[in-house]
């Protein structure tokens, strides 16, 4: 954005058109596109070209973005309830243990690609 006007106070005097561009980054930070996304965008549009087609390659990328965090989530979800039940059984006695950190933690299997790996 070029740098706006000023009053004699030192206030930004924006345009209508600048107004616009603000609110369109806006909307376009709320879909989550970076602000190199939305320069490119808004490049399109400076150069006389639709960026409609730009644009919805982006938001099928976003798509495929949102369903991996999604699949990832419910993963962490499963591990989180998994290993609430496993400590939840356990005795006082064994989470209370000076000897360990945090015997829940500490004896939380990792996977790997799915795969348990011993503790």
């Amino acid at each position: 954005m070029p740098e706006p006007k000023r009053t004699l106070s030192g206030y930004r005097q924006y345009s209508a058109p600048d107004v616009e561009r603000i609110d369109f980054i806006r909307r376009a930070r709320t879909l989550e596109l970076s602000l190199d996304e939305i320069g490119e965008i808004l490049s399109f549009r400076d150069q006389g070209e639709a960026p409609c087609p730009y644009v919805l390659h982006l938001i099928a990328a976003k798509i495929t973005q949102v369903e991996r965090k999604i699949d990832g989530l419910r993963q962490l979800h499963r591990e989180l309830r998994d290993l609430h039940a496993e400590a939840a059984a356990l005795s006082l006695d064994t989470l209370a243990s000076k000897g360990h950190l945090c015997h829940i933690i500490e004896n939380r299997r990792l996977e790997t690609n799915g795969e348990p790996v011993p503790a």
